[in-house]
Parts: structure tokens; sequence; C-alpha cells
């Protein structure tokens, strides 16, 4: 019930989706993802802060992703080497291909190491601080459904493969804001376009929208090309390095 209110909440406060209705329900392991788009790829890309209108050069990331078969299920392992101003974060994740299933996250940052483990509704694990005085928090998190790993939020956004206009919600779990997190998404796909874009509006617990984030796909080949980040009047804009 509580998921319906913060629909119901937020088709309202945007006005573009209010002439639409039927909302599609998306999680971890489902079988609606088109999963069959996804290929290896490495990737480099730049963080820019934009504003006023002037792109400002803030971090970069460096983008392993790779499909392999074990016990022959089709498993997919990512690894990326983020810089974000006097940030490093090193991260890789391991999960099922058919509906992005999380098996693990770990993460090595410069205030805190994480190691998570996904297992249908439940969420384990450790976060290790480094501080004057290091502490460790066990994790034993329990949902209703399984989470998506937010680690692959943009690898969700390759395999939504919906008619344009198509309204979905899911699912992540995000440590840092507390566990389970929902997002309402929209596909907005240009009649004749190389390009379609998905845009993700991740909602808080008082059903406001906290970010939203605009990907711009590659039809072909199933590439992001751009990502926008909107957090307030804070815009971070992503692009691939040339």
């Amino acid at each position: 019930m509580k998921t319906i209110v913060y629909l119901v909440l937020l088709l309202s406060a945007l006005p573009s989706f209010s002439q639409k209705k039927d909302t599609v329900l998306i999680l971890a392991g489902s079988k609606i993802l088109k999963s069959n788009l996804l290929r290896d790829y490495k990737g480099s890309y730049d963080f820019f802060n934009s504003k006023d209108g002037v792109e400002t050069l803030v971090g970069s990331l460096e983008d392993h992703f790779q499909i392999f078969t074990k016990n022959k299920e089709p498993m997919a392992l990512r690894v990326c080497k983020i810089t974000f101003g006097a940030n490093s974060i090193l991260d890789s994740g391991l999960c099922r291909l058919q509906g992005l299933a999380p098996i693990y996250h770990r993460s090595v940052q410069t205030k805190k190491n994480m190691d998570l483990k996904f297992s249908g509704e439940q969420v384990t694990g450790k976060i290790i601080f480094k501080n004057d005085n290091p502490k460790v928090e066990a994790i034993d998190y329990k949902t209703p459904s399984p989470l998506f790993d937010s680690f692959y939020e943009d690898i969700l956004a390759k395999v939504i493969d919906l008619e344009n206009g198509t309204l979905f919600r899911f699912p992540e779990y995000i440590y840092e804001k507390g566990g389970t997190v929902w997002s309402v998404g929209e596909i907005l796909n240009n009649e004749g376009a190389s390009e379609r874009v998905v845009k993700f509006y991740e909602l808080n617990p008082k059903n406001e929208i906290t970010r939203t984030t605009t990907f711009t796909i590659n039809k072909s080949t199933s590439e992001i090309v751009r990502r926008e980040y909107q957090m307030g009047s804070n815009t971070i804009i992503m692009k691939k390095k040339s």
C-alpha cells in the first residue's frame, strides 16, 4: 500500500505523467528485462558539473562489464574505478544476468569499505568506516521484495525495452539512504531517432523527487552515450571520452 501511495503522489506532481495510467512494476530477477541486449564493454567517462551553461570537469569513471557462465547460468561482473573531487572509489558487483538479480557488491572508498551480499529479499554484509575511530557496522536488511543493487542502475536503464511513454517503477538498495529506495521511470522514444531516452525519478520517504537521472541510449548498440543527474539545483553530466 505504501508503494502505491508513493506512486500516486509522484504522478500527480509531474505534469507529463498526468495522462498515463498503466505502470509496470519491475523487480530484481524480472523476466521483463531484455538482458540479451547486454554485451561486454570497457568505457572511460568524464564527470562535469554544469552551472549557468559552464561545464567544469570534476571526476572520471573507468567502467568494465563482462558476461560469463558459472554452473550453466549467465552472470555479469562489473568493475568501476571512480574519482570525484578528493574521493576515490573502486566498486565491483556480481549479478545474475537474467533480471540483473544481484549477488554481491564490494566497494573500497576513501572514507569506508562495503561488503554486501544479496539473497532474494535479504541484504547482509558489513560497512567498515575509516576514520580516527574505525568501526564496523553489520548489515542484516530484509525487504518485502527483491531489490536491485544501485550499482547496476544504469545497466537497468539499458535493458528496459518498453513502448514509448511507458511508466515503470522499481526498488533498489542504497545503504547511504537507509536501504530501500523507490524510483519511477519513463521511456521517451522519438520516432525515427537513433537514440532513446530513459528517465528515473528517485523518491525520498517524504515522496519528494530527490534526483532525476536522464539516460541517452544508442538504440542499435544499447550504449549509454550521455547521463545527466539533476539533484536540486546541482547538475552533473557524464560523457564518454573520445
